[in-house]
């Protein structure tokens, strides 16, 4: 198991409810524990999502609030992030007929590997958004048309996985679409909008920003969707996106393909174009790229040969 990172009276519980959120911003942590059996991994992943919702509702949410779901590795860009607030969104309008059949916009993110140099030629399609008005648990409407759905009714759908995930179920004379569940925020892209403004992405996924290769290997050894090897196997061959990570810090090929390409030149390269979209703040620190990037060499060294 892991150990809890933000357990009450602890350092880092106190940092991060100490305003570096802004002063008005209520942080809080919650603790998901269930060694149940799953029929798919991915289902212990959705149901402690639903937490999420269930956190919402009890601080406060509303109908026309914005729900943000996101992985702590993935971020919108501050200014998409501003523009949502502020501007109308097609999407988030449930005034027409069949609300909420459209509820939900999704950010298409630059995806880093462990290092601001480690630029992949992948976009991430996270995080997502929806509207409060379509979300479960923060409206209860009558009128919606409820699916079946499994792993403790948290799933996709009735099947819980991806068979049969759009609404093609929906009966056509339903006056109102389904409500989003957690998982829902997370489903097939083409539900929704991909939003790529204001060039080729609109938010950034800052992958595996590990402290020890150790570290790494039990996250894969413990999260969602397991490895059972991840400990002992080829460093390289435990994820394609550690593959990625790998070529990129040694400066080579490892001799296995790589599932998506790297940007030649990394981020000075990225930095010298236009119009190739925001990067994140902290990468413009003087010196953090090449810091971070000599700092994954020495683990790579340490550990891969």
């Amino acid at each position: 198991p892991r150990k809890l990172r933000f357990p009450v009276g602890s350092n880092n519980l106190r940092l991060l409810q100490s305003g570096i959120f802004g002063p008005s911003t209520n942080v809080t942590v919650d603790y998901y524990v269930n060694e149940r059996g799953w029929p798919d991994q991915i289902g212990r992943e959705h149901h402690q999502r639903d937490l999420i919702i269930q956190r919402w509702k009890k601080m406060g949410m509303q109908i026309n609030d914005i729900g943000l779901l996101a992985d702590v590795d993935e971020t919108p860009s501050r200014d998409f992030l501003r523009a949502v607030q502020v501007c109308d969104i097609t999407q988030f309008k449930q005034d027409g007929p069949k609300p909420c059949s459209v509820p939900k916009i999704t950010t298409s993110a630059l995806v880093f590997e462990s290092a601001p140099d480690c630029i992949t030629k992948r976009r991430w399609a996270h995080p997502d958004l929806v509207i409060g008005a379509c979300i479960d648990g923060i409206r209860n409407s009558t009128a919606t048309y409820t699916p079946d759905r499994a792993w403790d009714g948290t799933a996709w759908l009735n099947d819980g996985y991806v068979k049969g995930s759009g609404w093609s179920a929906v009966p056509k004379d339903a006056e109102h679409f389904p409500l989003f569940k957690a998982a829902d925020f997370r489903r097939s892209t083409s539900y929704g909008s991909i939003v790529v403004w204001p060039a080729s992405h609109s938010a950034f996924h800052y992958h595996n920003a590990i402290e020890s290769v150790a570290v790494l290997r039990n996250k894969y050894l413990t999260y969602g969707h397991p490895v059972k090897d991840a400990m002992t196997m080829n460093l390289a061959e435990v994820n394609g996106d550690i593959n990625a990570m790998i070529e990129c810090v040694l400066g080579r090929p490892t001799g296995r393909p790589l599932k998506h390409g790297l940007e030649p030149g990394g981020l000075a390269a990225r930095k010298a174009r236009k119009n190739l979209g925001p990067i994140p703040i902290a990468f413009d620190v003087p010196g953090y790229a090449e810091r971070r990037m000599a700092e994954l060499r020495d683990m790579i060294d340490e550990t891969f040969f």
